[in-house]
């Protein structure tokens, strides 16, 4: 049985999380999965934005304790080495990418959202990284892309004390978007994302990942481009129209 699920949904391809009965803990076989669902969406033309959830109460509650407690350094490498990929699969994405944390979204679960563009939260989320409270650090990034989140020093607050929040203190550190309902409302977001001009969607996408690649004035270079070409467009046009009927 495969530990996740696709679905597509209109424009929308998800990748579901489906080991509920180890609350979606992310073993080798689970993470393999996630990447080749993750690259199979990204090749579909179709879709717009990649979506990650789980089909049970809680997202995941980190990796498989179970396959860390077996390893040894050789193991320990070549697990880190699928998280590294599925991740940078994520942060290279092309399409919008977002992740909907429910229930417990802890340690590696919630490290690998750290990845995406978006990451909204049910009400009922508890989202952290407790991972030294088992004697080891993050496996996914927890210690590197936090940092860029949320500031050092919240970054290391947060991975020293092993402290859970709450999807509203997650949402005042900014490591969540938005807090919602319920699955509904989340992929009300999704969809009004999703009706966004393409191409312009694409590029401010890749004007924001080249300022954090290389810096504010490559970025300001790439954003200056995309102004150029997308103001004198028809699709720009068509929405200004309706913009200044509206007045």
């Amino acid at each position: 049985m495969s530990l996740i699920e696709r679905n597509i949904d209109g424009n929308i391809g998800e990748v579901i999380l489906n080991r509920i009965d180890k609350r979606n803990a992310l073993n080798s076989e689970m993470i393999g999965e996630m990447k080749n669902a993750l690259i199979e969406f990204s090749i579909n033309k179709n879709i717009k934005i990649i979506s990650f959830r789980s089909s049970g109460k809680d997202f995941s509650v980190g990796a498989d304790i179970n396959e860390l407690y077996s390893m040894n350094e050789e193991s320990a490498f070549a697990f880190r080495q699928l998280m590294r990929d599925l991740v940078y699969a994520i942060d290279g994405c092309k399409k919008i990418t977002s992740f909907f944390l429910t229930g417990f979204s802890l340690g590696g679960g919630f490290e690998i959202s750290q990845w995406a563009d978006l990451r909204i939260a049910a009400t009922d989320s508890k989202i952290g990284q407790p991972e030294i409270n088992i004697g080891v650090n993050a496996g996914a990034g927890g210690n590197s892309k936090l940092v860029e989140i949320v500031g050092y020093s919240n970054a290391m607050y947060l991975s020293l004390s092993g402290k859970i929040l709450s999807a509203e203190e997650a949402k005042m550190l900014g490591i969540v978007q938005n807090v919602v309902s319920g699955f509904d409302e989340y992929m009300q977001i999704l969809r009004n994302i999703s009706l966004k001009p393409e191409e312009l969607v694409k590029g401010i996408k890749g004007s924001m990942k080249t300022y954090l690649r290389e810096g504010i004035d490559r970025s300001f270079d790439v954003e200056e481009k995309i102004f150029i070409h997308n103001v004198p467009s028809k699709e720009s046009k068509e929405l200004m129209e309706k913009f200044l009927k509206k007045k």
